[in-house]
């Protein structure tokens, strides 16, 4: 990227980076130090006009979601997103495309939740 003159970096975080869940303290964790490392490359690396951002992802309702919770638990994330439903994958690459783009060309050290407002 620096040879290349820049680029953009968007490195995919979760939920869990700041939601503590049993039984997940190593994915937690990484998840955590991913987004500090985002904020680091992002320090380090814009004076050579290379920027990095996370997206956050909360619960999505995918077949991985399905099968390591439940049905039963998404239902009751619906319950506390602020837009009354899970979200759907695509709602992800979105927030990624921005990021990725010239139009978030002044955006860089970003964490963006993906999570129907389960932080507000």
């Amino acid at each position: 990227m620096i040879a290349s003159g820049g680029g953009a970096i968007v490195n995919t975080s979760s939920i869990l980076s700041s939601r503590p869940r049993a039984n997940n303290a190593a994915y937690g964790s990484s998840k955590a130090g991913l987004e500090q490392l985002t904020r680091i490359i992002a320090l380090e690396y814009a004076p050579y006009g290379i920027r990095a951002n996370a997206v956050v992802p909360g619960d999505f309702k995918t077949e991985q979601q399905l099968a390591d919770l439940g049905p039963e638990h998404l239902d009751g994330m619906k319950k506390e997103s602020l837009v009354g439903r899970s979200g759907h994958p695509d709602e992800i690459n979105e927030v990624a495309a921005f990021l990725l783009s010239d139009l978030s060309s002044y955006v860089t050290g970003a964490i963006y939740p993906v999570n129907g407002g389960l932080w507000v």
